[in-house]
């Protein structure tokens, strides 16, 4: 059934369309009737009209007034103008209005159907659009919360280096790439479904904006920004943020909220930047990576764990397992349970990444919910201590294997020169000489293949080297020092530190009475049998 109007001030010409479209097209059409221009428009307004005949002239407003607003309101609405007059700039004008027919009077039987059957077409084809639309929609709908995941997990736990976000952008009609994340931590409750489902609609009212799904008891969301958008236009929808969030879920709302940045690829370091700002949230509030000034603990936390990541990707497990250790007993002493978690989920998700890049065969999207899983049972450190090892010798597995077959002959030839020469004083250009290359092209070639710099990578072989003389001989810490390539023991003693978290001293005690213990362990085994 269609709505059609006759809107003419000649009653004939009315009575005259009724009676085509009742004889010509039996129950197919609902009729309104309109004698001025501005009843046609308060008719189709009040009712859905799909097909319209007005006439040109009549009184009141004219019939091309009465169009230009019936337009405006339904531009799908399909309008067919009846006019005595055949005049080009009337025509002209319809044709502006997006009118269909322009008809001059008198309109033989046969026009009139053809014209009807026409317009017929065009509302049926309008129609299916918007139901083609809707069904749409609805499959869209369906799917959004996975595109959401899939879109934060694929900016905060890339698994992939290529990453192509132009269809996740247009998906969500996001026009610009800037953007900063902030990351929600939910307060302890049994009902953190429900609070999720709250901070979803509360921001969902206050910006624009992406929220990702709950994670242990974290959110992740994305805003993106416009060009002019500032730091204090973040400021001020995280101030809002948090005052709505406190009001309608608890007191104990903590918010840590990046920089600004303007490109995607960085996406997991601007993520990280919020954890960070998180972490450093006591009990509740929230804070800007950019406000905060990281004490010299953290700034020896970041370093080591810089270091954990580049030993991975040199195969080192043994290296990667010391500087764990030493990164662990500082971050205990900063951070509660909960922050520990998080810290490990981010460093165990950046190893899996590289490992990823080294061989996509190893480690999937579903890896990330897993460790949630695994996460959220764990309620020690040690279990959690643990578990990070373990994802960790699973990395450093792939990389080993992957240095076998993919170690440069210039990179095994260098690596062997150091070795020989490690009490000397080590530099690039020997090395380089060494092994005939261009500094520049040796420097890149240690970056790209042990994922440190040329000057850390010697460092870590010496620290390890240090530590074996240590564990394992009586030499004195001076002796220790000058073998290792060192001239100054107290500079050797710092570095050490850093490395190991413990002094030269501390870590042979550490050792030898690690030693007496397994002696003693294997003493009591021979006594029992």
């Amino acid at each position: 059934m269609y709505n059609i109007l006759f809107a003419d001030d000649e009653p004939i010409v009315i009575q005259s369309l009724q009676f085509i479209i009742d004889n010509d097209f039996p129950n197919q059409f609902e009729s309104f009737h309109a004698e001025t221009g501005a009843d046609a428009v308060k008719m189709c307004r009040v009712n859905k009209i799909d097909i319209a005949f007005i006439d040109i002239n009549m009184p009141g407003i004219s019939g091309l007034e009465a169009i230009k607003s019936i337009k405006q309101a339904n531009p799908n609405l399909v309008v067919v103008i009846l006019s005595a007059f055949d005049r080009f700039q009337y025509a002209q004008k319809a044709v502006e209005l997006g009118v269909y027919k322009y008809l001059t009077k008198p309109v033989n039987r046969t026009t009139i159907a053809q014209t009807l059957r026409g317009a017929m077409s065009i509302v049926d084809a309008e129609n299916d659009k918007i139901i083609n639309n809707l069904d749409i929609r609805e499959k869209l709908n369906a799917v959004a919360p996975i595109v959401v995941d899939d879109f934060i997990y694929t900016l905060i736990y890339p698994i992939e280096s290529n990453k192509n976000f132009n269809a996740y952008l247009e998906y969500f009609n996001i026009t610009s790439t800037r953007y900063f994340f902030c990351t929600i931590a939910l307060p302890p409750s049994e009902n953190k479904l429900n609070m999720y489902t709250t901070l979803q609609q509360l921001i969902a009212r206050q910006a624009e904006c992406i929220v990702g799904p709950l994670m242990m008891d974290k959110v992740v969301v994305f805003f993106p920004l416009a060009k002019e958008d500032g730091a204090e236009h973040c400021r001020a929808i995280i101030r809002a943020l948090y005052r709505n969030l406190s009001l309608a879920i608890s007191a104990h709302i903590k918010i840590g909220a990046s920089d600004i940045c303007n490109e995607l690829e960085h996406s997991v370091k601007i993520y990280n930047h919020s954890l960070v700002a998180l972490n450093a949230v006591h009990s509740d509030g929230f804070l800007f990576y950019e406000d905060m000034q990281q004490s010299d603990e953290q700034k020896k936390i970041d370093s080591l764990y810089t270091h954990i990541l580049a030993r991975i990707k040199a195969g080192d497990m043994q290296g990667a397992s010391g500087l764990f250790a030493s990164c662990m007993t500082l971050v205990k002493a900063q951070y509660d349970l909960p922050k520990i978690k998080n810290f490990l989920f981010v460093l165990i998700v950046l190893a899996r990444e590289a490992a990823h890049n080294i061989d996509a065969s190893f480690s999937s999207p579903t890896a990330f919910k897993d460790t949630f899983a695994s996460f959220e049972a764990m309620t020690t450190c040690d279990m959690l201590e643990q578990y990070a090892l373990s994802c960790f010798a699973d990395c450093v597995h792939i990389f080993k294997s992957a240095q076998k077959s993919q170690l440069p002959p210039t990179i095994e030839k260098s690596i062997a020169y150091i070795n020989a020469h490690m009490s000397e004083d080590i530099t690039l250009e020997k090395v380089a000489e060494h092994v005939d290359v261009h500094v520049v092209y040796l420097s890149r070639l240690f970056k790209e293949t042990t994922g440190e710099t040329f000057k850390d990578f010697i460092t870590s072989l010496r620290m390890d080297k240090a530590k074996k003389l240590l564990a394992t001989s009586s030499k004195s810490i001076k002796e220790v020092t000058y073998e290792t390539g060192y001239n100054d023991q107290n500079y050797f003693s710092r570095l050490f530190k850093t490395y190991t978290g413990q002094t030269p001293t501390e870590y042979r005690a550490a050792e030898a009475k690690n030693l007496l213990h397994g002696e003693a362990k294997h003493d009591k085994t021979i006594n029992n049998c």
